[in-house]
């Protein structure tokens, strides 16, 4: 089972194709969590804010609400 914390996720795998796909050349460096998640908030440091916006379109955002 994967343990996250509160917040925003996009998987790691789907980010990276993104960005092969969109930025040839470019390589995302940012914490993993869970196993095989960025969390949005590292990634909006990393991308300018059109940049990620396009990425959000393709990749998921998965939404992790603790109780």
């Amino acid at each position: 089972m994967i343990q996250l914390q509160k917040g925003e996720y996009m998987n790691v795998e789907r980010v990276n194709e993104w960005v092969n796909r969109n930025k040839p050349g470019n390589r995302v460096v940012a914490t993993i969590y869970g196993g095989n998640f960025f969390n949005t908030s590292d990634l909006k440091q990393i991308f300018p804010v059109q940049l990620f916006r396009e990425m959000e379109c393709e990749v998921i955002t998965y939404m992790i609400d603790v109780r």
